[in-house]
């Protein structure tokens, strides 16, 4: 069984995630290092040399071979989990990608970190999504979300 970890930008998939593949003695994999080593571009390189839409079907393909990308046998004394898999922010966006994350045996957790969080970190470690938008508007994206992560999510987490 894999477990997914998802959440808004700048949440703490990836920091979570490594933190439990550790934990259960099992992979760690972050789909968005993944998108950028296949394509050879930064995330923002390739949003900008093709477009949103690019950038998303990518994300779509990368998150429905997961369980393919995993190159490590499981442990025998961990059976748990296979591995865990941190998504990018914006996954649950699609419809397609919300269907698998419920039908795969799987965990999904979603890191439900609190916006003021989010924000301060966004403004330390801008993200090419974000880069262009008000306080506001990404704040307005962050709530439009909520309800996707929770209805994918099998357990929250909140690591503040």
């Amino acid at each position: 069984m894999f477990c997914y970890i998802i959440g808004f930008t700048c949440s703490g998939k990836s920091t979570y995630g490594r933190w439990l593949a550790e934990q259960e003695k099992t992979e760690f994999l972050d789909l968005d290092e993944e998108l950028e080593a296949r394509g050879g571009q930064s995330i923002a390189e390739i949003i900008s040399a093709g477009g949103m839409e690019y950038f998303r079907a990518l994300e779509t393909d990368i998150l429905l071979r997961s369980a393919d990308l995993i190159v490590t046998p499981p442990q025998i004394y961990n059976p748990r989990f296979t591995a865990v898999i941190a998504t990018g922010g914006g996954c649950v966006l699609s419809p397609l990608n919300r269907q698998h994350l419920k039908q795969i045996p799987s965990r999904v957790i979603f890191i439900d970190t609190p916006w003021e969080t989010i924000y301060r970190r966004l403004c330390l470690s801008p993200r090419p999504l974000f880069q262009d938008k008000t306080q506001e508007e990404i704040r307005q994206e962050y709530q439009w979300r909520l309800p996707l992560y929770r209805e994918c999510a099998d357990e929250v987490v909140n690591p503040c």
